[in-house]
């Protein structure tokens, strides 16, 4: 089954999404085929989703739950303002953690082990 169609079954709310198939795309390029093995399509369908996710609160100037640092406080009438959370970009961990499909990518990322062997040994470089 194809990281589209694996999509469609995680976010289905995201099949009308306008550049869906750049999404897959970019997810594609930075998921490594080698470290995720047989879950290789479901990472792909997990990043892409995050980054449709991303993009979505990004254009609703939404965030997504808990924020970043405390940036200040005032004590009469309580207010707390917190920073923006997540790092620079969609890829790392802070951003990861702030969608729950770039927290089930990350336990995909976590679930592979690491490699040791010789590059270029196979036909799909692993």
């Amino acid at each position: 089954m194809s990281a589209s169609s694996k999509l469609s079954i995680i976010a289905p709310q995201f099949d009308t999404v306008t550049g869906r198939n750049d999404f897959i795309e970019l997810a594609t390029i930075q998921t490594g085929e080698c470290w995720f093995g047989d879950k290789y399509e479901w990472a792909i369908a997990y990043l892409a989703a995050h980054f449709i996710s991303l993009s979505q609160l990004s254009q609703s100037g939404a965030t997504s739950g808990g924020g970043g640092p405390i940036t200040s406080k005032k004590e009469g009438d309580l207010s707390v303002t917190f920073g923006k959370s997540g790092g620079n970009s969609p890829t790392d961990k802070d951003s990861l953690l702030e969608t729950p499909y770039g927290r089930q990518y990350l336990t995909l990322l976590n679930s592979g082990g690491a490699f040791i062997g010789v590059t270029g040994g196979n036909l799909n470089g692993c």
